[in-house]
């Protein structure tokens, strides 16, 4: 799966279209339909800003926290690279405050 910039995508099919009628060429359903193909094609793509945590042990040693959502864990499930919950970038440093 590709996450793309819908805003640019738009921006493009829209720009491409009025420079079409600009210059008095007819844009027919062929056209558009291969237009948007393309854009898809070639669209740019973005980052998704993942959330960075990190665990936190608490108090009784067996259970860890999430630094970004506070869901409580046991130690087993805490040392995975996600949180289950918010899925937070876990694979930081861990915190054994």
């Amino acid at each position: 799966m590709r996450l793309i910039d819908a805003d640019a995508l738009y921006k493009d099919i829209c720009d491409s279209i009025n420079e079409m009628t600009r210059l008095g060429i007819a844009v027919d359903r062929y056209y558009l339909w291969a237009k948007i193909n393309d854009a898809l094609e070639n669209a740019s793509t973005i980052e998704p800003k993942r959330k960075m945590g990190k665990w936190i042990t608490q108090e009784f040693g067996s259970w860890a926290e999430c630094s970004e959502c506070h869901e409580l864990y046991d130690i087993p499930i805490a040392y995975s690279n996600f949180c289950p919950n918010c899925g937070a970038d876990m694979r930081g440093e861990r915190n054994e405050d």
